[in-house]
């Protein structure tokens, strides 16, 4: 039998494909309506599987590559903490003195003056003189006896005598009465003098007190200004490369006077003692590098507080070797 060319037909879902071709042997059977539906969804599914996985293990390797294992140490340690490469620098310590106006204000009530009065009788009878009786000085200041007072019986030439407290009538500086203010007669025979000064009468007045808040004000201004110094001298022993820790100052104070105390002008005096320390973050940051973690953890945690925190892809049980991979919180109490 001669052979002819042979055209096959395929049904896909997508499209017909036709074949043709000239067969080298006869042709006894043409298969007919064979499906092949499962065969190219089967090819299909394969390829794209083939396609994306190199693709998304590329996309991984690059995702790691663009976030690659990166720690964050903070540290929370004393001021003189002897931590790796942490130099602790020398003491500093300064004087200051503050003057400034005092503004509290007090007030003082006016007060009596007090003092004596002396009776001398001449009568040959005793004489009592009561409680409340007032006499007028050449001033015209009046005082008024505190007691009852006998007076004995005068013995020519010798009067009878006897003195009482008395205190002036009116509350001031005006009752200070002089030695002989009072001097005059009662009755008819029994003088009454003041041998000495009347004394303690003030009149009312207001006044500068020193306040809280005068101190405290001072106080500030010397500590800042301190504080200020100590920055300049700490700098002073800094090293190339380093940094410093802020320093931290022991403050005494004194003044010239506590709260309340009368005074036109508050002054007080600061000392301070200052420590800092320095340190190189390079250094430092070198120093972790590849330091597995829990060493670390171990060494800081004699010093302070210290927390390890880990982002990006990696081992986590060592810090990364990259000095740029390492932030470090570096906080000085």
């Amino acid at each position: 039998m001669e052979n002819h060319d042979v055209i096959q037909v395929h049904h896909y879902p997508d499209a017909d494909v036709l074949i043709r071709f000239h067969p080298e042997e006869p042709i006894t059977e043409v298969p007919v309506n064979t499906p092949q539906a499962p065969i190219t969804y089967t090819f299909l599914l394969v390829l794209l599987v083939a396609m994306f996985l190199p693709l998304s293990s590329v996309l991984v390797q690059v995702y790691v590559m663009l976030h690659p294992l990166t720690a964050t140490v903070s540290i929370l340690t004393s001021q003189q903490a002897a931590l790796p490469d942490i130099r602790i620098l020398q003491p500093i310590t300064l004087s200051q003195s503050k003057t400034g106006p005092a503004t509290g204000i007090g007030h003082e009530n006016a007060s009596t003056a007090t003092g004596t009065v002396t009776f001398y009788n001449g009568l040959f009878t005793s004489q009592l003189i009561p409680q409340g009786t007032v006499f007028t000085g050449s001033d015209g200041v009046q005082v008024m006896t505190n007691a009852d007072i006998t007076v004995p019986a005068g013995n020519p030439p010798i009067y009878g005598q006897a003195s009482v407290f008395a205190h002036a009538l009116l509350s001031g500086i005006s009752g200070n009465i002089a030695p002989g203010d009072i001097n005059t007669v009662i009755g008819d025979g029994v003088l009454v003098k003041n041998l000495g000064s009347f004394y303690g009468g003030k009149d009312a007045r207001n006044y500068h007190t020193i306040s809280k808040d005068d101190i405290n004000k001072l106080t500030t201004a010397a500590q800042n200004q301190e504080s200020q110094m100590s920055l300049l001298a700490f700098n002073g022993q800094l090293q190339q490369g380093e940094e410093m820790t802020t320093p931290q100052c022991h403050f005494q104070m004194s003044s010239n006077g506590t709260e309340g105390h009368e005074a036109t002008q508050v002054k007080v005096m600061v000392s301070a003692t200052c420590n800092a320390s320095a340190y190189s973050t390079g250094r430092l940051k070198r120093y972790l590098s590849g330091r597995s973690t829990q060493a670390v953890l171990q060494q800081f945690k004699a010093f302070g507080q210290v927390a390890i925190s880990f982002s990006g892809f990696g081992d986590g049980t060592r810090l990364p070797k990259d000095v740029r991979d390492i932030h470090l919180i570096f906080i000085v109490q």
